[in-house]
């Protein structure tokens, strides 16, 4: 719901008039130009920004220089809540990353600037992105070039800990876990983390001067004639929280697939790693979420149910969901108590797809009363006070209990749509 409500915002803000008619006031040179002349030189920041994952020197050809490109889906927090770049007719930022390290290039180019004055001054795009970046990127092709004959040297930081072939082309990935003074990992995050501000709605950086984060990357190995080289795909990021009395819980903050290997299940692969990593020490007691994206809370309904349904024990529960299926799942998986609910619930789903049954409207009531529980106080009070209203005030009432009813019965119906992407999800992968 939040990203369609981005998207929206993102058509107004494309439709808007880029020069409000307050600008003509305030600028002299404003109200001297022709408005739709000024118009030309604004443009959506996502458009202008390219990003580019290299993988060797013939990636920046001529031929090959502006294929495979992607274009962030977030430039708020970079360039304002506009996301509009002001003063150019064209402008193509070219942000590169070497594939393996992710040393960066970075330029500029447009067709034509605005005229300046003492009021009226272009943005300076550059300026904004360095912000974010890590310093020693390179606004130089041949600099960088030289940069990528280097990449046979890069070698990932941290320990491996998973490692995977892909079933239809047999490419190789790995996964390592770094934490905040891990050699080379601190240099390697300042470069790769601008994808965070860019994919993720309300990223921050991470801060390693705290020694309790861990951070699980992911990369793919790829041997080329004699050569081994490395491409970066994601990252999952964790703050070992500490719990009464001697315990931690590595609360998950963080998660990027980056554009080019997203939609291939990299994902779940680094959500597991995390589990297989914490789950089996004995001073970890579940795993909490910093507030979840859509996709991430997709993801990790799938990740959860498939596991679940690997225990005997719990894939044939049928029992009533409590304390029982609560201890039995944390006794295998760790998993935090609202998530186990969740997990309970798509089982649940799994098993009674008939709509009609009665074991599905036992199912469907029990969801709409977990639904309803947090406003339950609330209505207690409010039918108390029902009485005392009359005439148009008990109108408005009734009109308001229905229309609290109708979302409630909404809301069941995108739950209930979100679990039935898991199970699909799930019957695609036991196939």
């Amino acid at each position: 719901r939040r990203h369609c409500e981005r998207v929206q915002q993102r058509v107004c803000r494309a439709a808007a008039p880029a020069i409000s008619t307050t600008a003509f006031c305030v600028y002299p040179t404003f109200a001297s130009m022709d408005r739709e002349a000024l118009q030309q030189y604004v443009c959506l920041a996502d458009e202008a920004v390219e990003l580019k994952l290299v993988n060797s020197e013939d990636d920046l050809s001529e031929e090959n220089i502006d294929n495979d490109c992607r274009h962030p889906e977030f430039t708020h927090q970079v360039f304002g809540e506009s996301e509009k770049i002001f003063g150019f007719v064209n402008p193509q930022i070219r942000l590169f990353f070497a594939a393996g390290s992710m040393r960066t290039y970075m330029n500029m180019t447009y067709d034509r600037k605005t005229p300046e004055s003492k009021n009226v001054k272009a943005d300076n795009p550059i300026a904004q992105i360095n912000e974010w970046l890590a310093p020693g990127w390179t606004s130089s092709l041949d600099e960088f070039r030289k940069q990528l004959a280097e990449e046979t040297s890069f070698r990932p930081p941290g320990e491996l800990i998973a490692q995977y072939k892909t079933e239809d082309d047999n490419r190789t990935f790995q996964i390592y876990v770094n934490g905040s003074q891990t050699a080379g990992f601190a240099d390697y995050l300042a470069r790769l983390q601008i994808f965070l501000v860019w994919y993720i709605e309300a990223a921050s950086y991470l801060d390693l001067s705290d020694d309790r984060w861990r951070v699980f990357l992911l990369f793919e190995r790829v041997e080329k004639a004699g050569e081994t080289r490395f491409r970066s795909v994601g990252l999952l990021s964790a703050c070992e929280y500490w719990a009464y009395p001697e315990h931690i819980r590595p609360r998950i903050s963080q998660a990027l697939v980056l554009p080019w290997f997203q939609g291939q299940g990299h994902g779940a692969r680094l959500l597991q790693a995390l589990y297989d990593y914490y789950v089996p020490q004995k001073q970890v007691i579940d795993f909490p979420v910093e507030d979840p994206a859509e996709q991430f809370t997709r993801l990790r309904d799938f990740v959860d149910c498939r596991n679940c349904l690997r225990v005997p024990a719990i894939r044939d529960y049928a029992g009533p969901f409590g304390a029982e299926f609560v201890a039995l799942v944390q006794k295998h998986l760790k998993l935090a108590k609202p998530q186990i609910r969740r997990v309970y619930e798509i089982l649940q789903l799994r098993r009674v797809s008939d709509t009609k049954s009665a074991e599905y409207k036992d199912f469907a009531m029990r969801v709409k009363r977990r639904l309803f529980q947090p406003f339950a106080k609330s209505k207690d009070s409010e039918r108390r006070q029902m009485d005392k209203l009359v005439g148009e005030e008990k109108t408005v009432y009734m009109l308001q209990q229905k229309m609290f009813k109708e979302e409630l019965q909404e809301s069941f119906k995108l739950l209930l749509e979100q679990y039935h992407h898991v199970l699909d999800r799930i019957a695609v992968f036991d196939k």
